[in-house]
């Protein structure tokens, strides 16, 4: 609504020079070619039940830098996948974006790392590798 269209504007007004690089999207059926075309994904939320949207970033290899906060910390290895920040530490926040802007092996080597943990851990076979696995262990103590 309107209220996005002020906070849009003002987050073009904090970007300057870089606001041309700023890419605004609202609905779309394909999320994943945006997140694709990503070099970082930004999470700074207060609450997450789970941070399913990192694991759809790390999937793209596209690394995270998020808030340290319950659901997430189960999404991202702190500096191992992405990286971490406090809640409302926005001095942080942007000096980790920055970190990684300015650092394109280390935002790769993240992005490759989290992309190797969703397929190992978050993937539908290791999922049912799991599955399976917890059958078998209670069908063992009956």
């Amino acid at each position: 609504g309107s209220e996005e269209d002020v906070d849009y504007e003002h987050v073009k007004l904090l970007c300057g020079k870089n606001a041309a690089n700023l890419r605004r999207v609202l609905f779309t059926s394909e999320p994943q070619k945006y997140m694709a075309a990503a070099d970082i994904f930004c999470l700074p939320s207060y609450r997450e039940g789970f941070g399913q949207v990192v694991i759809e970033a790390a999937a793209c290899e596209v690394p995270t830098v998020a808030t340290r906060i319950y659901g997430i910390i189960d999404a991202v290895v702190e500096n191992e996948t992405g990286l971490l920040v406090s809640c409302g530490d926005s001095d942080l926040l942007a000096e980790s974006l920055l970190k990684l802007i300015d650092d394109p092996e280390l935002r790769i080597q993240l992005g490759k790392a989290a992309r190797k943990r969703v397929v190992e851990h978050f993937s539908s076979n290791s999922n049912s590798d799991e599955l399976v696995s917890l059958y078998k262990k209670l069908i063992d103590q009956m």
